[in-house]
């Protein structure tokens, strides 16, 4: 939703409407040969993935693209040296021919790869929005099934908690290490209308503060007021956590919250580990909540592996 807000906003960012998805790309060892390149670049050129609420519409890099997608990909891996820099020129000349200077888009926990990122893509700068944990959790219980809660909701809530701790704990780590490259932005400081988190954001990607003062209005959904009642997609507010719940999550994040500001921020020795290991962190939480979803990923990321492998 941000990178769209930022694109409309500034006619220097072309808006990527659909998830970046740089995070899931396998890696560059596994993609040595050109025709390798090829194709896991045409794999991600012709992917499609949601872009509404309701996940009935869909978007790709495909439909940006004029000319042949077999000889446009073949072209970019001949170019690039991996599959992250040959995603990287994509996106450019994208938004080249969208007359922006450059792109915006939003991917998956993107923190635990930035590191990683970086070193593929010149330039690349970060927008880390933290939400409210009892707003972020109450909405990953509910968007897909509102008004009925999601199956599993008190092992998706213990998830939650432990992958926001991570998120938050890595996103301070990275803003004091790469503090010209990443931004930790409080989400509900700017819907709450807070100027210097609204000119942060706009010093920040290079345009005037008043650009973007319209494009928070809009109050987003599973915002909760001062009696915990969540704003629902059907515009209507409702109870969907007890007040046992809200507590229980408020007191494993509060001391976190309380972080923001601080130029260095007391972390407990877990997630100092975790901000220093991202991608182990994040792999270990979803084995322990998610055992068989990690397990078939695994597998599934061994097998996509081998595939590449045999175009050596």
């Amino acid at each position: 939703m941000l990178a769209g807000m930022i694109g409309r906003a500034s006619a220097a960012y072309w808006g990527v409407p659909f998830e970046l998805l740089l995070n899931v790309q396998p890696s560059d060892a596994f993609t040595l040969s050109q025709s390798a390149r090829s194709r896991t670049l045409r794999d991600y050129v012709l992917r499609r993935r949601a872009i509404s609420s309701d996940r009935t519409q869909t978007s790709g890099p495909s439909d940006f693209i004029e000319a042949n997608v077999q000889d446009f990909v073949i072209a970019r891996a001949a170019e690039c040296g991996g599959v992250v820099p040959g995603i990287a020129a994509l996106l450019d000349e994208i938004a080249r021919k969208q007359n922006a200077r450059t792109w915006v888009g939003a991917d998956y926990h993107a923190e635990c790869d930035f590191e990683f990122l970086r070193r593929k893509i010149p330039g690349l700068r970060l927008i880390i929005v933290v939400r409210d944990p009892v707003e972020a959790i109450a909405a990953s219980l509910y968007w897909k099934t509102f008004p009925d809660r999601a199956a599993g909701a008190q092992r998706e809530t213990a998830m939650r908690v432990a992958l926001w701790k991570m998120s938050v704990a890595i996103s301070l780590r990275l803003a004091k290490r790469y503090p010209s490259e990443v931004m930790v932005l409080n989400s509900n400081q700017v819907w709450a209308g807070q100027q210097n988190a609204g000119g942060r954001l706009a010093a920040f990607i290079g345009c005037m503060p008043a650009k973007i003062q319209g494009i928070f209005d809009k109050e987003p959904w599973f915002t909760r007021n001062s009696v915990n009642e969540f704003l629902g997609p059907d515009g209507t507010r409702r109870l969907l956590l007890s007040h046992n719940e809200v507590a229980a999550i408020e007191k494993a994040t509060t001391s976190l919250l309380a972080a923001f500001g601080r130029a260095a921020p007391a972390l407990p020795p877990v997630l100092r580990l975790a901000a220093r290991f991202p991608r182990l962190a994040r792999h270990l939480i979803m084995l322990r909540y998610r055992p068989r979803q990690r397990l078939m990923r695994n597998v599934s990321a061994l097998r996509r592996a081998a595939r590449l492998a045999t175009t050596f």
